[in-house]
């Protein structure tokens, strides 16, 4: 927990500064969730997958010449953050609307990303029959039109005016 805290303040003081970065870690050091989780050791994939998420963001966001060694570090932290947990699945879908340029470059830098989460997508599906939520006999049709649904509201919520309004 102390990890993500500090990782959390070295990825967001760039944009907010130091004093905003270091509340923002106290919060999440003192929340009632951090409280839960730490006391829990059945929860510590969250945490641990948290810290490689922050990582590969971190990596992700990084302009310099050497960007393609950056993306290839960060596509390997969002792999790591995807094997502790399965919530950090969706990071690249987010990523391709943190950076400020074109919506093409965006998304050649985000590939290596997207490959991965395409990869996991079809391997949980093979697993465990079913792309996203619980488990199921086997996979099919039915079974993955009837996950359209969550997918839909996980990434663009219940109101698709107000998710394209954001976006």
């Amino acid at each position: 927990l102390w990890a993500v805290a500090f990782l959390t303040v070295v990825l967001i003081r760039p944009a907010l500064g130091h004093v905003w970065a270091n509340i923002s870690a106290l919060l999440f050091l003192v929340g009632p969730a951090t409280a839960i989780v730490s006391d829990q050791l059945m929860s510590r994939h969250y945490v641990a997958g948290l810290v490689f998420a922050i990582i590969s963001i971190y990596f992700w966001r990084k302009t310099t010449q050497y960007r393609w060694l950056f993306i290839s570090l960060s596509s390997i932290f969002y792999l790591l953050a995807v094997l502790n947990k399965e919530v950090f699945a969706p990071l690249p879908l987010l990523l391709v609307f943190l950076n400020p340029v074109s919506f093409k470059q965006r998304i050649t830098e985000t590939l290596q990303l997207l490959v991965i989460a395409s990869v996991y997508f079809f391997w949980r599906s093979n697993m465990l029959g079913n792309p996203v939520g619980g488990y199921a006999n086997q996979l099919d049709i039915n079974n993955l039109l009837n996950t359209l649904p969550i997918l839909f509201n996980i990434f663009f919520g219940e109101d698709l005016f107000a998710a394209l309004t954001i976006y």
